[in-house]
């Protein structure tokens, strides 16, 4: 058995380890109050992971926020 971090599990649960032009795969997962990524590297159909890092000030309720936002417009945190 083995523990994987969320955006780890993702990734396989998605498939995306088994494409044939997939080489190295970010995911990011913007959660509930954290930000988590995992950089992957898959090679014949085996996933390495090449790093893993999250921010526990990212994430939660900011995330819709600053995604709803127009790309012309700076964020304001009110």
């Amino acid at each position: 058995m083995r523990v994987l971090e969320e955006p780890t599990a993702a990734a396989i649960a998605y498939g995306l380890h088994q494409k044939s032009n997939v080489h190295h795969i970010l995911v990011y997962d913007f959660g509930g109050g954290t930000l988590d990524v995992s950089l992957l590297y898959v090679h014949e159909g085996f996933v390495t992971v090449e790093g893993v890092d999250g921010d526990d000030h990212l994430g939660g309720i900011i995330c819709p926020y600053l995604v709803s936002l127009p790309p012309s417009l700076p964020p304001y945190f009110p």
